[in-house]
This record gives structure tokens, sequence and C-alpha cells, in this order.
């Protein structure tokens, strides 16, 4: 019987220690990870040729990315109408229209940093200029 009571202890601090890790565990959880959602724009910045005019300004602007089949862009200072198209994520890349738009360089809970190529006017053999677009969850 002192066994059988001793045992019932045992179980039960287990549970009890049980439970208070778990809340410890869902306490430390944050936002899943996900693209699906709205995105507001921060900054940019630009890697290689810093005279490329495209890079000076993107503008404050929202990427609605809830519905996954249809890219909603806007303005964040305009009270136009959000323009969609139609997209996809493959592995790291954004395809808007069946064509590849953007990179994906990271996506956190928070953070979507995104990678567009543009090339130098009109010159066929120029170098790329990249501009990274740091957006944040709005």
């Amino acid at each position: 019987m002192k066994r059988l009571k001793w045992s019932i202890y045992v179980i039960l601090l287990l549970i009890l220690a049980s439970c208070t890790n778990n809340n410890k565990q869902k306490s430390g959880i944050t936002q899943p990870i996900s693209i699906y959602k709205v995105w507001q724009f921060k900054k940019s910045d630009s890697t290689g040729n810093t005279n490329h005019k495209s890079t000076v300004w993107i503008g404050d602007n929202l990427l609605d990315m809830t519905n996954k089949d249809t890219l909603r862009f806007s303005y964040g200072n305009t009270n136009n109408k959000p323009t969609a198209y139609p997209y996809k994520v493959i592995h790291d890349t954004i395809f808007i229209n069946n064509k590849p738009g953007y990179k994906i360089l990271k996506l956190t809970a928070t953070e979507l940093d995104l990678m567009a190529a543009f090339k130098n006017s009109g010159k066929q053999n120029a170098d790329k200029d990249s501009v990274v677009m740091i957006y944040r969850t709005k």
C-alpha cells in the first residue's frame, strides 16, 4: 500500500513538472513564419551600381499576400485601389504573371527581404544592379 501511495505521488509530480515545462515552452513560441500576410515597405538597399535611378525611390507600398494566388500591391500614400497580380511562390522566388519577379532573401515572422534585379538604362551588356526591399508585417 505504501508503495502504491509513493508511486501515485511520483506520477503526480511528473505530471505537474511536465505541465510546468509545457507552459514555459508555449510562452516562448512566436508568430508562425508565413509569407501569406500583409507586408509594409520599410526601406531599400542597393547593391552594385549606386548611380542606378531605380534604386533611389521605390515608395511606401503594401504587399497583400494573404490570398495565395493574387498579390495586391498598393501605395500607402494614395487612395488608389490596389493593383492585383496573379502570383505563386516556388522555393525562394516569387513569380508574378508566371515570370520570376523577386528572390526571397529573408523570411521571418515579421520581416521579408526581397531582391529585384534591374539592368542599367538600355545597355545590353550592363552590369546588374540589385535592389533589396525590406518589408515588415503590418
